[in-house]
């Protein structure tokens, strides 16, 4: 009878551990959030060049982003993952200052809510936080569609910073090439 009781409470500790803890990083992630935040999750069909860095994410279809980038003529493209410490991870505001020094336009694409702060520590001014509409890839998890994302806009499974010239794809850079 002990035996039987002790692996009941494992049972509902794993149950309910399950069912209660939050994973960040294996979706989008905007289930997890806020309902206040998840009203600064916005769908648009506008043009990516109207929208602004008004303090909400905006989801676009790739499409949208493709004809953004046919229409610049140098662009670079960063992938933000809130709250990433890795080397090869920076700040929005990084980005944007490096475009504005070199003449880039600045596309920022958040590819998903890997914490709940992600709205207070975006801090570009000027580049809106984009976040591609991913269902078209008929998977909620994201290294699967962040992998056919990656392929379909440059022809690579490549996770850096994109430069695009004229519409085309030309290579991808490392944040240590874009610190002098």
């Amino acid at each position: 009878m002990n035996k039987f009781v002790i692996l009941f409470l494992l049972f509902c500790f794993v149950a309910f551990g399950l069912t209660s803890c939050q994973i960040y990083g294996l979706t989008s992630g905007v289930e997890l959030l806020s309902k206040e935040d998840q009203q600064k999750v916005i769908s648009t069909n506008n043009p990516i060049d109207s929208l602004t860095a008004d303090g909400n994410v905006y989801v676009v279809s790739i499409p949208q982003i493709k004809d953004y980038i046919a229409k610049s003529d140098t662009l670079l493209v960063y992938h933000w993952v809130p709250g990433c410490t890795a080397s090869q991870c920076v700040l929005p505001s990084f980005i944007e200052r490096y475009c504005v020094s070199h003449d880039y336009k600045c596309l920022l694409l958040l590819i998903s809510f890997t914490s709940t702060n992600c709205f207070s520590i975006y801090d570009a001014k000027q580049s809106p936080l984009i976040m591609p509409d991913f269902s078209i890839y008929g998977t909620k998890y994201k290294s699967k569609y962040y992998s056919l994302f990656n392929v379909e806009m440059t022809g690579r499974d490549d996770y850096d910073i994109w430069l695009f010239a004229n519409g085309k794809y030309v290579k991808s850079l490392k944040v240590e090439n874009l610190v002098p």
